[in-house]
């Protein structure tokens, strides 16, 4: 795949940041995130976070990449609501998908999956906004 490392980066930042404010809300305010990286059967990349905080309502996970679309009341100054559809778009621009799975009261699952690299002769030509990123490399380096 070819993608923007910083506009990648900023999807896995957003992704756990949701995570942990998921975690947050739970009574105890204790809480588990996991993050779990793979490669797929086709040579691509798997990036899963996964939280146990309260989930999310299949009304609103039905919505959850729509621009301004909160999950938390306003007055709790948790960002533009913007957060999950510029991740959406970004993991789409790269030729991704950017999936959920939740139900109320068992947490959250958010999977950016990522197509593999091209072979170095099908890469363009002095793009620096551009770089390969191979499945191992995804957390890794830059």
């Amino acid at each position: 795949m070819l993608a923007n490392p910083a506009q990648l980066a900023q999807v896995f930042l957003n992704l756990v940041v949701n995570a942990a404010q998921a975690v947050a809300a739970k009574p105890s305010g204790e809480g588990e995130i996991r993050i779990t990286t793979r490669a797929n059967e086709r040579g691509g990349a798997v990036v899963e976070v996964r939280d146990d905080g309260p989930g999310i309502d299949p009304a609103t996970r039905e919505r959850i990449f729509e621009p301004f679309l909160r999950t938390r009341p306003a007055s709790t100054g948790s960002g533009s609501s913007l957060g999950l559809s510029v991740c959406h778009a970004i993991v789409l621009g790269a030729g991704g998908l950017l999936e959920v799975e939740s139900e109320p009261g068992h947490g959250s699952l958010f999977r950016v999956v990522l197509p593999p690299a091209p072979a170095e002769e099908h890469l363009p030509p002095g793009n620096p906004g551009l770089a390969p990123i191979a499945p191992g490399r995804v957390l890794g380096r830059w």
